[in-house]
């Protein structure tokens, strides 16, 4: 019969305390743990009722936005969520919409072009080109104008927004008093940009009192420009 040598034995107990030390530190290793990436806190989109017919676009953009953000789990959920947002009638036409088995309740994009059909301008670009010709900053302040001007020029057709007549809109809507004020400083200061977002952003250094000499009276940049043809 064989028989274990002293020196089997002892090779024997130091494999077994090597493995038990292992274990030891096994249990003393920090635990190493992967972070898991937040959820942006967003503010819920603006509640809307369908009275305001120029809002219905902006409150599905907020949607989109959202989603943009904090990913819905699916279509039904981001249009669940959205009705969530909504009240009036607005938000009794879209329980009949989800409650069908329509695209309507299940699919954002048929959601969301209804909800339009139903709630938004018939002719947004259109509605959007009248109301920029008709913008002044009269009774206003310089921030509420700005706010106004936005507003419109995000309904207008993306290809229409940096044009030269929507910035001699915004030149000529301000009160003669803020042309005065700005004057040749304005003219620098825009002479070698070319996006409107650029000289919104100089109006808003005002607005927020930032230091402008008052030079003299200057004639405002092409003022004279047409509005664009309107779409067929």
């Amino acid at each position: 019969r064989h028989r274990v040598t002293d020196s089997q034995r002892l090779f024997g107990m130091f494999a077994d305390l090597d493995k038990r030390v292992a274990d030891v530190e096994a249990l003393r290793a920090p635990t190493v743990t992967v972070a898991q990436p937040s959820r942006i806190k967003m503010p819920d989109p603006v509640r809307y009722d369908g009275k305001d017919k120029s809002r219905a676009h902006e409150f599905v953009d907020q949607i989109t936005t959202y989603h943009e953000v904090n990913p819905f789990p699916s279509e039904r959920v981001r249009i669940l969520y959205a009705q969530s947002c909504l009240e009036g009638a607005a938000n009794e036409w879209s329980r009949a919409a989800t409650a069908s088995p329509a695209l309507t309740a299940s699919n954002w994009k048929e959601w969301s072009k209804a909800f339009l059909a139903r709630f938004g301008e018939p002719d947004r670009e259109g509605s959007a080109m009248q109301d920029m010709e008709t913008l002044t900053q009269a009774g206003r302040s310089l921030s509420e104008y700005i706010t106004a001007f936005k507003g419109i020029r995000n309904r207008l057709p993306k290809d229409e927004r940096d044009s030269r007549w929507v910035y001699s809109k915004l030149w000529a809507g301000l009160t003669r008093h803020m042309q005065d004020k700005l004057g040749q400083d304005y003219v620098k200061l825009t002479e070698k940009k070319t996006r409107v977002e650029d000289f919104i952003a100089i109006l808003d250094t005002v607005e927020r009192g930032l230091s402008l000499r008052t030079p003299a009276a200057v004639a405002p940049p092409a003022t004279h420009a047409r509005a664009p043809a309107k779409a067929r």
